[in-house]
């Protein structure tokens, strides 16, 4: 059982008229973890108090809860996605809605594999972006865009279908979304390989 200062702080904490303010200096004077964490959910909680919660000094959940907050700015997402941060931090600002393209393009090259695959299926990774990470230098950069873009389109596909790299023209080959005019286009690869698997694709269909 709480002791009864602890349901003392958790009604102020959760009240009504709380102020920004007030948020801010409980997250500054404030060590006990569970009161940071319920503080912040505060649905007054303004980007200045979430910026003070992704700080270094803070608990995993309380960075948790203040990446997840609806009232998170960019530049609070792009705090809670640095990869210091925890699995769960991370996480919770990939999900907010309030996440941006611009937030996702650097992650695609996250030494994390799951962060990689996340940015790069997430639904406002727009096709403006990945047409311009489909001509990246880095072929490994271009081969998981392909394997993991969810807004692929027909264009994207006649670009990657021509990729120098036969790795990834034979992920667009196989592309849910390819055609048999991309298979056409990939008889003419250099690669043996592509040619054949395009070879293959048409006598298929």
């Amino acid at each position: 059982m709480d002791h009864p200062t602890g349901w003392i702080r958790k009604a102020v904490y959760t009240h009504p008229n709380l102020r920004p303010e007030h948020i801010q200096h409980v997250l500054d004077k404030e060590d006990n973890r569970h009161h940071l964490t319920q503080i912040i959910q505060h649905p007054r909680a303004t980007p200045k108090n979430i910026d003070r919660a992704l700080d270094n000094d803070m608990h995993d959940e309380t960075k948790e809860e203040a990446a997840a907050h609806p009232n998170a700015s960019a530049e609070n997402l792009h705090k809670a996605l640095r990869p210091d941060n925890s699995y769960e931090t991370r996480s919770a600002a990939l999900n907010n809605p309030n996440i941006r393209a611009e937030h996702l393009v650097p992650l695609v090259r996250d030494p994390e594999h799951w962060i990689r695959e996340r940015a790069l299926s997430h639904p406002k990774m727009d096709e403006g972006t990945i047409h311009k990470l489909l001509d990246h230098p880095d072929p490994e950069v271009r081969g998981e865009t392909m394997l993991h873009a969810t807004n692929i389109n027909q264009d994207h596909l006649n670009r990657a279908v021509k990729d120098p790299d036969p790795h990834i023209a034979s992920h667009a080959l196989v592309h849910p979304r390819a055609r048999p005019s991309h298979y056409d286009m990939g008889l003419t690869h250099p690669s043996e390989r592509v040619r054949d698997l395009a070879k293959h694709l048409l006598q298929r269909d």
